[in-house]
C-alpha cells in the first residue's frame, strides 16, 4: 500500500507535466518582466523574497512557477524514494540504478539549491574607493589602484582593480578583480563582482603664496588655516570643459562664503582663492579609483557542488554499462 502511494506520488509522466509547466510559467515571466520593466530594477538579482515585498498581481506567474516547482520537487523526491527502494530490492543490473539514483538526487538537490538561493542569498550594490566600504559578513574593503586596458581602436577591453579586503578575522589580503574575474571567498558563497570603474578627482593641491605651503583638500573633509578653515564641496566639470572646485571658506569670526576655483592653469586669476587675507594658488587635481561592483552572497554554492559531483558520478556509471558484461558491444556482434 505504502509502495503503491510512493509510486503514484512519484509518477514519472506527471513529473514530465509538471517540468514542462515549469518551463511554461518561466517563458511567461521573462515575457511579463520586459512589458513590466519599469518594476524591476537594473541588474536585478535572483531575489525571490523581492516579488513578496509587497505581494502584487503582476507577479502572478512567480507565485504559480513556485508551486508547480513545489509540486514537481515532490514528485522528484518520490520518484527518488521508488528508486531507492528498488535499489535496495534488487540484486541484479544494480550499476544501473544507482545511476539512476545519482542522477535524480542531483536534479533534486540542485533544485532545492535555487530555492535557498532565491530565498536566502543576498545582493548588494556598492561603489568602493580609496576610503573603507563595508561589505555585509565579511570585513572592510578600499580600493588601491585601477587600470583600464584597451583595444587597438580605443575601445575598452577590461577595467583591473586592485582591492584590499580586511575581513572580520583580522586578516588582510589583497585580490584583483576584473570582468569575468571577482573576487571568491568562503568556498564560492561570497564573490565581490566588478561592474565598471574610472579614476575620479578625489582632492585638489592648494599652494599659500605668502610660505609655499602645500594644501591638500579632501572633499568634505575640513582643512584648518589660519583665520579659519577650508572644505572642498566637490568637482564638477564646467560648460567650457574645464574642471571646477568648490570651496567652502568659514572664517573664525563666523563669516561664511562659497568660491569657485578653476582647475586649469590656462586660467589666470581663475585659478586662485583669495581667503583671510592670504592667496592659495591651485597646483594639482590628485585622482582616486572608484569602482561600481557587486557584492553577492549565494549559500547554495556547497549543494550545487555536491550536485554536479553525483551527476557526473551518474554519468560515468551509466557509461561503462555496456562493458558490464565483460564485452563490447562490437565483440559481441563479431
Amino acid at each position: 500500500m505504502v509502495y503503491r502511494a510512493i509510486r503514484l506520488l512519484g509518477n514519472r509522466y506527471a513529473g514530465f507535466i509538471l517540468c514542462m509547466v515549469v518551463i511554461i510559467n518561466l517563458v511567461i515571466g521573462s515575457l511579463v518582466m520586459n512589458m513590466h520593466a519599469d518594476l524591476y530594477p537594473p541588474f536585478f538579482p535572483f531575489d525571490l523574497n523581492f516579488f513578496f515585498e509587497p505581494v502584487n498581481s503582476v507577479h502572478s506567474w512567480l507565485y504559480a512557477l513556485l508551486l508547480t516547482f513545489s509540486l514537481f520537487a515532490v514528485n522528484l523526491f518520490f520518484c527518488l524514494l521508488e528508486s531507492f527502494i528498488r535499489l535496495a530490492n534488487s540484486k541484479s543490473n544494480r550499476r544501473k540504478q544507482i545511476a539512476a539514483l545519482l542522477i535524480h538526487l542531483a536534479l533534486f538537490v540542485t533544485m532545492m539549491a535555487h530555492l535557498q538561493d532565491g530565498f536566502q542569498g543576498r545582493t548588494e550594490q556598492l561603489m568602493i574607493t580609496s576610503k573603507e566600504s563595508r561589505l555585509t559578513d565579511l570585513g572592510s574593503v578600499r580600493a588601491e589602484s585601477l587600470k583600464t586596458l584597451s583595444h587597438p581602436d580605443g575601445t575598452l577591453k577590461d577595467t583591473e582593480v586592485m582591492l584590499q579586503f580586511t575581513l572580520d578575522n583580522g586578516q588582510t589580503l589583497e585580490k584583483k578583480i576584473a570582468y569575468n574575474e571577482p573576487a571568491i571567498f568562503d568556498a564560492g558563497t561570497r564573490e565581490v563582482i566588478i561592474q565598471g570603474g574610472d579614476m575620479r578627482p578625489a582632492g585638489i593641491v592648494l599652494v599659500r603664496q605668502s610660505d609655499q605651503h602645500e594644501i591638500r583638500l579632501v572633499r568634505n573633509e575640513p582643512y584648518a588655516v589660519e583665520g579659519g578653515r577650508m572644505i572642498l564641496m566637490g568637482v564638477y566639470p564646467s560648460k567650457m570643459g574645464m574642471l571646477m572646485a568648490q570651496v567652502a571658506w568659514q572664517a573664525k569670526s563666523g563669516e561664511r562664503a562659497k568660491k569657485m576655483l578653476v582647475l586649469d592653469h590656462r586660467a589666470g586669476m581663475h585659478t586662485k582663492l583669495q581667503l583671510a587675507g592670504e592667496t592659495y594658488q591651485y597646483r594639482e587635481t590628485f585622482k582616486m579609483p572608484v569602482v561600481g561592483v557587486q557584492y553577492r552572497y549565494n549559500p547554495s554554492i556547497p549543494l550545487i557542488l555536491n550536485a554536479l559531483v553525483m551527476s557526473l558520478v551518474g554519468l560515468i556509471l551509466l557509461i561503462a554499462l555496456p562493458r558490464q558484461n565483460g564485452a563490447s558491444p562490437r565483440a559481441r556482434i563479431g
